[in-house]
């Protein structure tokens, strides 16, 4: 039977149109796939939270979210910069020094516009103004935390105390015997770790000379000789010996986690410790198969005593920052990433898992627990400075290991503290001059 010319044609023209389609379809580049990859050394209980916020951004915006956790951030990020090819989209670092040597460098995309538009949102300008250089901005603000007294108040009740009995030099000391004399230990300290110390010393020194003395100390060596650094030696040793931290010989061998049972269970009552503590005291809740709350709900966050009526307050401080470098492989999407981690609803959703400060005001007080926001409203309520940790950013750093081998001498032998304090000034003077 012929076959006519026409169907012929046609068979022709579909094996054509199949064979060009599947031509195309095997030989077209691979759909390129919408991620963003992010750096971070956040583990444990942060950890967690932070991959669960990121789980929320992927969702809502339609891609997929890689995390890289090299074990030394400082030296990843760096070695990824310098290659000229990153292969993160955006890190998560605490270093604002740091980040503004990257962005002198080159090395980081110019987020001023996104900080314009944060700026007024902010707790304190410190978290923007510390990574600006050349009157550019090269990280966004994503998290606070602080350092303070944390006080256990019904431990304090027990004793026939309130909050307002510690406010000042004299009154903290007269609380510390009536604890005492109770049964209670009015403070712990984690001086088995050493840095907890320098938390306590800084606290002291910030109340007897006030901020600008603070921040002094980091590069100054006559600052160290001020007649304020060497009464905050002498204090904490008449503290000492008061048995303040209980017996010194049994404090030197205490680690800092080890404490905060101590102060959740009111066997202690103070604690100079950073915002995470409250981690910890949920952490110890749990394990103990009781709601978090019933102890979050006993401890708060104040000032220290005020020594010298008239002085600034101010807290240590600080926080972690999300850098974008130039060269970033999806530079669209993040930015995105960057506009939301500075925002009020990721910082939102991380407050909302405890122990975790936003440096965004619009989250509401709602997300947090009373402990954490304690933190938020003392610092508002006084007008609090923000600083950076002195022993962080000391110059040359190998003198902060110095300030907590002194300090863990001052725990242990309180009556030589004139030795050590002279000691250290000598150390610390040789070392920055030299």
């Amino acid at each position: 039977m012929p076959v006519s010319r026409a169907l012929v044609i046609g068979l022709i023209v579909v094996v054509i149109i199949i064979v060009g389609v599947a031509a195309y379809y095997l030989t077209r580049p691979p759909a390129v796939e919408k991620k963003v990859v992010v750096a971070t050394g956040w583990g444990g209980p942060e950890g967690e939270a932070f991959r669960a916020a990121l789980d929320e951004f992927a969702k809502k915006y339609g891609v997929k979210i890689e995390i890289k956790q090299p074990k030394d951030m400082r030296e990843y990020v760096l070695t990824q910069l310098q290659s000229g090819q990153p292969e993160f989209d955006v890190a998560i670092v605490p270093w604002p020094h740091f980040v503004r040597e990257l962005g002198e460098k080159g090395w980081l995309t110019d987020v001023t516009d996104i900080v314009n538009k944060i700026k007024g949102d902010l707790i304190s300008q410190y978290f923007v103004e510390s990574v600006k250089t050349g009157g550019k901005y090269y990280a966004v603000p994503i998290k606070m935390w602080v350092k303070g007294l944390w006080v256990n108040k019904e431990a304090l009740a027990k004793a026939g105390l309130s909050l307002d009995d510690i406010k000042t030099l004299e009154g903290f000391k007269a609380a510390c015997k009536a604890l005492k004399d109770a049964g209670i230990q009015p403070l712990v300290s984690g001086a088995a770790d050493k840095w907890p110390l320098s938390d306590i010393f800084e606290a002291f020194i910030i109340r007897l000379g006030g901020p600008d003395l603070h921040q002094a100390m980091t590069h100054d060596p006559e600052a160290w000789k001020r007649p304020e650094v060497k009464e905050a030696f002498k204090l904490l040793a008449e503290l000492l010996k008061e048995g303040c931290w209980g017996d010194p010989k049994v404090a030197i061998g205490e680690k800092w986690e080890a404490q905060v049972p101590k102060l959740a269970e009111g066997e202690a009552a103070m604690y100079f410790m950073g915002n995470w503590i409250t981690l910890f005291i949920q952490t110890h809740a749990k394990e103990k198969g009781v709601d978090p709350s019933e102890y979050l709900s006993k401890v708060v966050y104040v000032l220290p005593p005020e020594i010298k009526p008239g002085l600034k307050p101010g807290v240590v401080g600080g926080g972690d920052w999300a850098i974008m470098p130039a060269k970033a492989p999806h530079p669209e999407r993040a930015k995105k990433l960057m506009e939301w981690l500075a925002g009020p609803e990721y910082q939102e959703l991380m407050v909302k898992r405890g122990g975790y400060l936003a440096v965004n005001v619009k989250v509401p007080k709602e997300a947090y627990t009373p402990a954490d926001y304690s933190v938020i409203e003392t610092i508002k309520t006084y007008g609090a400075e923000i600083l950076p940790d002195l022993d962080d950013n000391i110059v040359p750093s190998a003198l902060q290991l110095e300030i907590w081998n002194s300090l863990f001498e001052l725990w242990g032998n309180p009556d030589n503290w004139e030795d050590i304090y002279n000691r250290l000034v000598s150390t610390i003077e040789s070392q920055m001059k030299g």
